[in-house]
């Protein structure tokens, strides 16, 4: 079932836009697919951040991830749940945005299933990392650390 986008939001405002842009995903089209997949990346989850449309987002990934059409988008669509993952063990966006995230943990790692032993070893390899990333481990600090020795925080310190 597809989501009522209007209810959530991305980091533009309402989700508005998902619901003609995400289908695009498994369109025959290339130029589609790939406005498809930069919407994932750039409005819902923009600058490794969570907002309230990803979580549903995640669940429209999972459901279209084993459907034919997705086949030339699988690795990225994969790439982009261990993401979108990565940044809520980071707690990278508003609290209950990364606990929509993270409650969709279970979910996701038995969807992975279906692709860790995949034929294409670069499905396989990418449906592990998205198993990775649903470990309740936190990312080690070097991988939170910013050039300059900083730590990364999704609010400017401003």
């Amino acid at each position: 079932m597809t989501p009522d986008w209007s209810n959530f939001e991305d980091a533009f405002g309402v989700a508005f836009a998902a619901t003609d842009i995400l289908p695009g995903v498994l369109s025959a089209d290339a130029t589609t697919r790939a406005d498809a997949l930069g919407y994932l990346y750039g409005a819902l989850h923009h600058q490794d951040t969570v907002y309230g449309a990803t979580a549903p987002a995640v669940d429209y990934v999972l459901t279209i991830l084993g459907d034919p059409r997705a086949d030339p988008m699988r690795v990225a669509l994969l790439r982009w749940l261990t993401s979108v993952l990565d940044a809520a063990r980071w707690k990278a966006g508003h609290p209950a945005d990364v606990d929509a995230c993270l409650a969709r943990r279970p979910r996701v790692r038995d969807a992975m299933d279906a692709f860790r032993t995949d034929a294409d070893l670069t499905v396989a390899h990418a449906a592990l990392e998205v198993v990775a990333a649903c470990e309740d481990v936190a990312p080690p600090p070097a991988a939170r650390a910013t050039p300059g020795g900083g730590s990364w925080s999704p609010t400017p310190p401003f």
